[in-house]
């Protein structure tokens, strides 16, 4: 089952008495507001690490990680770790993360557009990043599981409210997304995150 604009625009011209054919920038807007949160997981197993490689490249749409796992050509090696105080505390640490003796990696931290490996690969790796994704900036595709589909619908319903300038809607529809949508988001409380040692 997936979640299908065609729905989503039915249910809100139902509720709302309308007529709308187009609503997808009040849908675009739905489902950033969700993508704020780690709730849609996605897996880019295009990149490699090769001898002295210092960083990877942060997957598009990349929210936040989940792991990072190398595969030395025979085996899965454990998920490499964040570095405790992240990117900046490796490089007062470290000073130039380029010069680290090469060695088996073991951490990682992200910063800006790369993903910053320590130590530095000391052979070749095929890698696996498992990350949370912001969902894409095309609604044809919504990337929200099923679960999702009342808060997009209901805050979809906000939105077009919103625009149209129904305030009795708006009354109606603003609180019940922020309701639902605090319910899936205690239902996906996502990765602990790891602060200081």
């Amino acid at each position: 089952m997936s979640i299908t604009k065609a729905e989503i625009l039915s249910f809100c011209n139902s509720v709302l008495h309308r007529t709308e054919t187009d609503i997808d920038v009040q849908i675009q807007s739905v489902v950033d507001d969700l993508s704020q949160g780690p709730y849609i997981e996605a897996v880019d197993d295009t990149q490699t690490l090769v001898d002295d490689d210092v960083s990877l490249d942060v997957p598009t749409d990349y929210f936040l990680m989940n792991s990072i796992i190398l595969n030395d050509g025979s085996n899965d090696l454990e998920p490499l770790k964040p570095f405790p105080g992240g990117y900046r505390e490796l490089a007062d640490e470290k000073g130039d993360v380029q010069s680290i003796v090469s060695s088996n990696p073991g951490y990682y931290a992200v910063w800006n557009s790369l993903i910053y490996i320590y130590p530095v690969a000391g052979q070749s790796y095929t890698v696996t990043i498992n990350f949370y994704k912001l969902h894409s900036a095309i609604t044809a595709t919504l990337e929200f599981s099923d679960e999702w589909k009342r808060a997009i619908q209901f805050g979809a319903c906000f939105e077009v409210a919103c625009r149209m300038k129904l305030t009795d809607a708006m009354q109606i529809w603003g609180p019940r997304y922020e309701i639902e949508k605090e319910k899936q988001r205690l239902a996906h409380p996502g990765p602990p995150r790891i602060v200081g040692r």
